[in-house]
C-alpha cells in the first residue's frame, strides 16, 4: 500500500512502518514492529545514531557515530550512511531533508513551545541549506481528538502560534471539561516549518493517531508499559 500524503513524499506501507524515497534519502516512520534490528536490514549499510531525548529544544550536528549519547531532541547530519533516530509513543517525529543534508526532530509539546522545530531548520540554513530546497514529513502522533490538555498548556501552545506568521488553522479545540482543550500538535509543528521557510507544499503529514490506532505505542494509552518506535532518515 502507498500513500501521498498532504506533500509530495509518497510513503509505503511496510511491515514495521511508513517508507518513503525523497531524493537522495530515505525517511522512515515506525510503528510499534519498528526494532533496531529490523530497521538495519531496511539499510544494511547505515550506522544508527540515538539520542538522550529530554522535551528541549537543544539541538546536536553528528559528524559520526559516537558511543556517547548526546541529551538533545533534534540531530542534523550532511554525511551519507549516517541514520538520524528518534524515539516517539504519542510525540510528534519530524523528519527533513534537502537531499545533501538530514535533520530529525522529537517534538513533544514542550519541545514545540520552545519552537524547537523551527530552530532546527534554522539551524539547517545556517549551515547552508535553501529553505526552498529542504523536504520535511511529519509522522504519526497523538492527534487532535485524542491530545487533551489543561488550558493552560492549550494557552501557552497558543501563545507560540500566535507569533507565528503562517498560523491560518485553528490550534486548540474545546472540550467537554472546561478546564481543558484539545490540541493540534501537528498544525504547530508545520507552522515551525513554513515559518523557518520550507515551503507548505514540501511538507507531508502523515494523519496517524498514535493513541486509537493499536499498531503504535502510546504513552498516554498505556503509561505503565509503553514501548517506543523508532523513526530515522538517512543520506543514500
Amino acid at each position: 500500500m502507498s500513500v501521498t500524503i498532504d506533500g509530495t513524499a509518497q510513503f509505503l506501507r511496510t511491515q514495521n512502518g511508513w517508507m518513503a524515497r525523497v531524493g537522495t534519502a530515505v525517511m522512515f516512520f515506525g510503528d510499534k514492529n519498528s526494532h533496531i534490528e529490523s530497521l538495519r536490514t531496511l539499510v544494511p549499510d547505515a550506522e544508527f545514531n540515538f539520542l538522550k531525548q529530554v522535551h528541549s529544544d537543544r539541538i546536536t550536528i553528528v559528524n559520526e557515530v559516537s558511543d556517547t549519547i548526546v541529551e538533545a531532541d533534534a540531530q542534523i547530519a550532511n554525511s551519507k550512511d549516517i541514520a538520524l533516530g528518534i524515539q516517539t509513543a504519542d510525540c510528534v517525529p519530524v523528519l527533513i531533508s534537502n537531499g545533501s543534508m538530514i535533520a530529525a526532530i522529537h517534538a513533544g509539546w514542550r519541545g514545540l513551545e520552545s519552537s524547537i522545530v523551527e530552530k532546527t531548520v534554522k539551524q539547517m540554513r545556517t549551515m547552508g541549506a535553501k529553505p526552498d530546497t529542504l523536504q520535511a514529513a511529519i509522522g504519526p502522533h497523538i492527534a487532535k481528538n485524542s491530545f487533551e490538555v489543561g488550558r493552560d498548556v492549550a494557552e501557552r501552545l497558543l501563545s507560540v502560534y500566535r507569533k507565528l506568521a503562517f498560523n491560518p488553522c485553528p490550534l486548540a479545540f474545546p472540550h467537554s471539561d472546561e478546564s481543558k482543550r484539545y490540541v493540534d500538535l501537528s498544525v504547530l509543528a508545520q507552522a515551525q516549518l513554513i515559518q523557518a521557510g520550507i515551503p507548505e507544499k514540501n511538507v507531508t503529514v502523515l494523519r496517524t493517531d498514535t493513541l486509537k490506532d493499536q499498531d503504535f505505542f502510546s504513552y498516554r494509552r498505556n503509561k505503565e508499559s509503553a514501548g517506543r518506535q523508532i523513526s530515522f532518515i538517512v543520506l543514500r
